[in-house]
């Protein structure tokens, strides 16, 4: 089971803000802008809803297109010199 401080990951109704922002580390560097986004396609696929008899999506959100996110890519140096990448789900209502 997959948990978001400590509460069970539910779906969050549309249309929702998703704020994805990379902290790059020791001896790496920052994305241009469009590398970026582009690399947060497969993050975004990874949350929402499953398509029937296809496998993956997390269920987290019903659809990636922008009629239903609206997203926002953000990146910073890691203060702790460490890669990670933190993603932020909200709904709009």
């Amino acid at each position: 089971m997959l948990v978001a401080y400590g509460d069970d990951i539910v779906l969050i109704e549309s249309p929702v803000n998703v704020k994805i922002t990379r902290y790059y580390g020791y001896r790496k560097r920052e994305m241009d802008e469009d590398n970026l986004y582009g690399a947060c396609k497969a993050l975004i696929d990874a949350i929402r809803v499953r398509n029937k008899g296809k496998s993956g999506g997390l269920g987290i959100i019903e659809d990636d297109s922008p009629k239903h996110v609206s997203l926002d890519v953000r990146q910073e140096k890691s203060p702790e010199k460490q890669s990670l990448v933190k993603i932020r789900v909200q709904s709009q209502q």
